[in-house]
């Protein structure tokens, strides 16, 4: 059986004024009219359908959720009581999971990536869940690098274990961290080094007995968890769970220290996207080099991204921006927030948030 968790808890505070607390990046509409959480459901559903898809999140987004993929059962989304990155979610995922399912097969997605290609998604997806099926292995996605980005983790690939059509698997000599210019300069000439994907790929069984040897607390905690679904404890049991974890991510917590661990190398288009900046790679470039989102006039501007769409609860809230002699810049208007930055400085968006909230401006978040 095979079943999909996608995670759907992050905050995508780097797309402020248009991802806000209630309504973050996961939920946002950036090239049509399909939020990108809806997007990983449908891309996913000609292999695993909605019912049996799972979304772990915070309480505060279950509505936002079941508005976007109204297929997805009301009992699908798992809720976090607390934030804790991604070994807690997926340890509650495969806790779950595994009462409802004899040892399937789990496709772990993100819910804030851009995908083209859906058949040749597809086919890596099927590749590397038949690897996870089997084989005694963790498997995940490598994206080709096609540049020395810093803002991605890495993945540094060994030998060739199967060669197909559908996908290439390669065992994975280790995971590296986002690196400097330099690093990645040299990971993309040594040619062996593919950008992380954040997608795995593992029977419940195999997650379990790994955990048990190298992250033994997130073990205990998929055991208690499991032990205590749908009874009158849950609730206590699972908070009591996640307090006792640390916000740890499942790279460091058991990819980065298993031994069985392969990649499936990627023939689809991938994007994080990750800040404003990433716009200019997933949407239509002007001949000047601007990417225009919204009502928009523009003279002697360049290599500029200009975002100017109302939040979702302020539809009528729409103005027109107009730029002279600029370029290299990002401007997004929602119409109760304006930002302005270098495009080169986007990843520093995330520190106006953290200002909103140090001053209590909690209207704007």
């Amino acid at each position: 059986m095979r079943i999909g968790v996608i995670m759907a808890g992050g905050a995508g505070e780097r797309f402020w004024p248009y991802s806000r607390r209630h309504h973050p990046k996961q939920f946002l509409c950036f090239s049509g009219d399909k939020s990108l959480l809806t997007e990983t459901v449908e891309r996913i559903s000609p292999l695993i359908p909605p019912e049996r898809v799972f979304i772990v999140a915070g309480s505060h987004l279950k509505d936002a959720i079941t508005k976007v993929v109204p297929a997805l059962p009301k009992e699908n989304i798992l809720i976090e009581p607390m934030p804790r990155n991604t070994a807690p979610c997926l340890a509650l995922a495969v806790a779950v999971t595994s009462r409802l399912f004899q040892d399937p097969t789990m496709a772990v997605l993100t819910a804030d990536h851009y995908i083209d290609k859906t058949d040749a998604f597809l086919n890596n997806i099927d590749t590397a869940l038949r690897f996870a099926e089997e084989n005694t292995a963790l498997v995940t996605i490598g994206i080709p690098a096609e540049r020395p980005d810093t803002g991605f983790g890495y993945i540094e690939a060994g030998d060739v274990v199967a060669r197909t059509e559908r996908g290439i698997i390669r065992t994975v000599r280790k995971f590296h961290e986002k690196p400097d210019k330099k690093t990645a300069e040299e990971y993309l000439k040594q040619g062996n080094f593919f950008w992380n994907s954040g997608m795995f790929f593992w029977r419940n069984s195999t997650f379990y007995e790994a955990v048990r040897q190298k992250a033994p607390e997130l073990a205990d905690a998929v055991e208690k968890i499991k032990s205590a679904w749908g009874t009158p404890q849950q609730q206590e049991v699972l908070h009591s769970v996640f307090e006792s974890l640390p916000a740890t991510s499942i790279d460091y917590a058991l990819m980065e220290k298993a031994d069985n661990v392969f990649m499936v190398e990627a023939q689809f288009v991938w994007d994080d996207v990750g800040t404003w900046h990433s716009l200019e790679r997933i949407l239509e470039q002007q001949p000047d080099g601007n990417v225009v989102v919204g009502n928009c006039l523009l003279q002697d501007t360049s290599n500029t991204i200009i975002f100017n769409k109302p939040v979702h609860y302020h539809p009528d809230r729409e103005f027109i921006i107009a730029t002279i002699g600029i370029r290299d810049l990002v401007i997004v208007n929602t119409g109760d927030g304006l930002l302005i930055c270098p495009k080169d400085r986007c990843q520093e968006v995330r520190k106006i948030v953290e200002s909103l909230r140090e001053k209590g401006l909690e209207q704007y978040l």
